[in-house]
């Protein structure tokens, strides 16, 4: 009997390598910047500052915001990129996995850009001018604001995150991010009411209170109002976007009903700040000449116009997808209405297909119970009283 040596191992595939470095370069990203501190940013050597909490303020007088310099002007902002890399890490592996399980049915691309879409937003968020700028000017922290509740949010539940993670794992891990998506916890704080609570209380509540101060003064708070923003924000647009395996699925018209309604928050946040006559607690240059009063009221003229225009352009997305959809889609046998509807038919023909609801515009055996029942109706009112 010939005996076969033994072949090299198997090497680790490229994925779950390319998902370690990921992890454990943003490991080390964070520690790098929980040693360095804020002293980076205060170096005069012209690299590319380093902020734990991104500028502290009061450290340095940042020139005015103009020109070439919005483009110019960056930081690393460590805890965001170090928080950001597992979820790019996680997905990326993800995604090879359902590419490997099913390469006749990969996951679409388009989901996977407007994932990444949606990281490179809260990047630009945190790093760019506008997280550079963001403790020294309330119009830019304003603009920050809108690009993490209104613009990564719905780019990064449009990936569809939890549908991936059940496609890319089996059992136990697919049975337990099941029954996570659908547990008391996340049914509650995923409920219409609750996520358009939690978005109305979180705009409201950090811009026309004495908060808004307190952030602006105190670095370490603005990451975890990045978080909140970050998280509000994916509550709510999970309903908008609603495909994921969660428990709650609204109709369009639902869906509508919630940007209608967060527009009229913006609205009213906006038109207060713009008629303001208190400023929000600000450290600009003195030789900018801007005055803090103005630049609050140009925050709140960018939430009002910008918040506004954001949220018609996703009511207007959200109803041409619906439009574009099939017509045995657009029903939703999902939606309250139409489950009534198919009761109501199999209550008056009889017909129920086996393990599946009735459906009379896509079932033929179905339309035909309902024509004999009309005929029957017909035929009882010919008949002689």
């Amino acid at each position: 009997m010939t005996v076969t040596p033994a072949g090299p191992p198997p090497r680790e595939p490229m994925s779950r390598r390319a998902a370690v470095g990921f992890t454990v370069l943003a490991g080390a990203l964070l520690l790098t910047a929980v040693m360095a501190g804020s002293s980076w940013a205060r170096s005069s050597s012209g690299g590319l500052p380093l902020a734990w909490c991104r500028w502290q303020v009061g450290d340095v007088r940042l020139p005015p915001l103009v020109g070439a310099r919005f483009f110019t002007s960056w930081q690393v902002d460590g805890v965001a990129l170090a928080f950001l890399a597992p979820f790019a890490a996680g997905y990326a592996y993800a995604v090879s996995r359902v590419r490997a399980r099913h390469p006749t049915r990969p996951w679409p691309a388009a989901r996977s850009l407007s994932f990444a879409a949606g990281l490179l937003v809260v990047v630009l968020a945190t790093c760019s001018s506008v997280g550079v700028y963001d403790m020294t000017l309330f119009s830019v922290h304003m603009v920050q604001h809108l690009l993490l509740i209104m613009v990564a949010p719905p780019l990064l539940v449009a990936g569809r995150p939890l549908t991936l993670a059940l496609h890319a794992t089996r059992n136990p891990w697919h049975t337990r991010i099941k029954h996570a998506a659908r547990s008391r916890v996340v049914s509650a704080v995923t409920a219409p009411p609750v996520a358009y609570g939690l978005y109305a209380v979180t705009i409201v509540g950090t811009h026309l209170t004495h908060l808004m101060d307190t952030v602006m003064q105190h670095a370490w708070l603005g990451q975890a109002e990045h978080l909140l923003y970050l998280v509000a924000g994916c509550l709510f647009f999970v309903l908008v976007f609603g495909d994921e395996p969660i428990r709650w699925r609204l109709a369009v018209p639902g869906r509508l009903l919630l940007l209608v309604l967060s527009m009229a928050i913006d609205t009213f946040v906006g038109v207060v700040l713009l008629q303001g006559t208190t400023p929000i607690v600000m450290t600009p240059h003195p030789g900018w000449g801007s005055s803090a009063l103005l630049d609050t009221r140009t925050g709140g003229g960018i939430m009002w116009v910008v918040g506004d225009l954001i949220m018609a352009v996703t009511m207007v997305l959200v109803f041409r997808a619906w439009v574009r959809r099939p017509e045995h889609a657009r029903r939703q046998s999902h939606s309250w209405l139409e489950q009534s509807r198919n009761a109501e038919l199999v209550a008056r023909t009889g017909y129920r297909k086996e393990g599946v609801g009735v459906d009379l515009d896509d079932d033929e055996a179905a339309l035909a119970s309902y024509n004999a029942w009309l005929a029957g109706l017909a035929a009882q009112e010919r008949r002689p009283s």
